[in-house]
């Protein structure tokens, strides 16, 4: 066997996770760092702190790689409210850097950070 496929087949072993998460566990995990509730979230009311944490947990979902979809049909959303969420989302997080010290852009690089060491275990 060549050392190309060898590689190839070593590279793939290196990416499988074993707890990939979905999600409805990601939900769960941004509405526990935001101290919401994810039924409050899930729900069509539009406080601040809600539209916030539901905004956070649809990005760090792209982020994630889950499906526009999927995100929505879990907070009830359809797929172009969603997308209308992400992109206000991208142009806040580059009008924090911009125009303020970055620090929703550091916030969401922590957060990031949190919630792939609590449901991420890779190989």
């Amino acid at each position: 066997m060549s050392t190309l496929i060898k590689e190839r087949r070593t590279r793939r072993r290196k990416a499988i996770c074993i707890n990939t998460p979905t999600p409805g566990q990601l939900l769960n995990e941004v509405c526990h760092i935001l101290d919401l509730n994810p039924n409050d979230v899930k729900s069509g009311r539009r406080f601040t702190r809600l539209v916030k944490g539901k905004s956070m947990f649809l990005y760090l979902g792209r982020s994630f790689g889950f499906q526009i979809a999927d995100m929505g049909r879990l907070v009830k959303m359809n797929h172009s409210s969603v997308l209308y969420h992400l992109n206000g989302y991208d142009d806040l997080l580059d009008k924090s850097k911009m125009y303020y010290d970055g620090n929703l852009a550091q916030e969401v690089r922590l957060m990031k950070d949190k919630l792939r060491s609590r449901l991420i275990n890779c190989l």
